[in-house]
This record gives structure tokens, sequence and C-alpha cells, in this order.
């Protein structure tokens, strides 16, 4: 099976180059898919979102990873992912000895945080990010592994939607400079997940593709 990972930022893209090399090839999607992803990919590519998420689960750390069972979409339609690629990146992750939770990961169209959080935490969601839900395409096997970046008792600043002008406000320089030194350590932790679940031997093809309900 042909993987393609796809990352949100450059940040997150060089890690996971560096930890893949030639094993899968990365594309950039930008924050909320802004840089578009290609919709021609042909049936039968996995696509695994790899990159940092918002716990949501007040039992997740930053570091911790989510490997989802599914994802849902900002208007609520919820996309199983691929049964058999998910399963490897969970077995991958405990061969590497990294805490890990299933679940329902959450695509939103911002930084969320406060009330908002908490009502999709109560939803039944365990983590948040921009991206994964949108990556969903017919015939196309969907999977995540995203490292928690922030918590709901440390939340990013929704400034950081858009990074540039963010960077213009001096009190939010020493969030970005931690930001910079953990997003590329989070994201290859979660790359280094996909690359032992490339490596280890593959059972059959993948069945249970990513489908709506």
């Amino acid at each position: 099976m042909t993987i393609v990972v796809a990352c949100a930022t450059r940040t997150e893209g060089r890690a996971a180059r560096r930890v893949l090399g030639s094993e899968a090839t990365v594309l950039l999607t930008g924050m909320a898919l802004r840089r578009g992803f290609p919709r021609d990919i042909d049936s039968g590519v996995g696509v695994i979102s790899v990159g940092v998420c918002g716990g949501l689960d007040p039992g997740l750390r930053r570091g911790d990873l989510v490997i989802p069972e599914e994802v849902a979409t900002p208007g609520g339609t919820v996309h199983r992912c691929d049964v058999e690629l998910t399963s490897r990146l969970l077995e991958a992750a405990v061969r590497l000895g990294v805490t890990v939770r299933g679940g329902r990961l959450v695509t939103t169209a911002g930084l969320v945080g406060g009330a908002e959080r908490a009502a999709l935490a109560a939803a039944g969601g365990v983590a948040v990010d921009m991206e994964t839900a949108l990556l969903a395409g017919p015939g196309r096997g969907l999977a995540a592994v995203r490292a928690v970046l922030d918590t709901a008792e440390a939340e990013i600043d929704p400034a950081f939607a858009r990074v540039w002008p963010a960077l213009v406000r001096p009190w939010l320089w020493p969030q970005a400079l931690r930001m910079s030194r953990a997003v590329p350590r989070l994201t290859a932790v979660a790359s280094g997940v996909v690359a032992d679940a490339l490596r280890a031997p593959d059972p059959g093809r993948p069945s249970g593709r990513a489908g709506a309900r």
C-alpha cells in the first residue's frame, strides 16, 4: 500500500521527512488545508495525518500520542479510520513504548479553547486538530498519528491560528519559542511511529476504508 503523509506546517513537514526519509511521500497541506490536498490521489493510497494536536481528554499530557479510530469534520460528519492501518500504527506505538490514546479526533476550522474545547470533550472528542477529517476521500485509507502539544490546562493562544500575525505580538514570543522547540520534537515522535509501522511486515491489504456515516 502506498503511503502519503500529510503535514500541516513546514516545521512538521521537515521533522517528518527527517524521520521517514524515502519511506513515504510527505505533503504539506497548510493549516486547515489552506494549501489544499490532491483530490486525484489514486484509490487504495493510505493517507496518514502526522503532526501535533490539542488534547481534549483531561488525562492527556503534552507528548502523548493520539491514534484515532474515527475523525469528525467541523460539520459533524464522522469518518472511520482505516482499520488495518490504524492497527499497525497502534502496534508500532506499543513497540516504541510511547503513551497512546485512541478514540475520536475532532477537526475544527480554527484553534479552540475554553468553553468550546470543553464542549468538544463532553461530546466525546479525545483531541482536536484542523486538518485530519478534511483529508478523507472515496477509496482512500485514512489514519492519523498526532502528538499532544497543548491541553485544556495549558492552551495555545488562538492568535497562532495564523502564525505570522501572532509573531508581531511581543507578549506571545515566549509561547512561540516553546512551540518552535516542541513541534518538531513531537512530530518526530509521531513520525517514528509511522516509520516503525511501515517497516513492520504487512499482514495483508488494509481493510475498513474511511467512510462517512
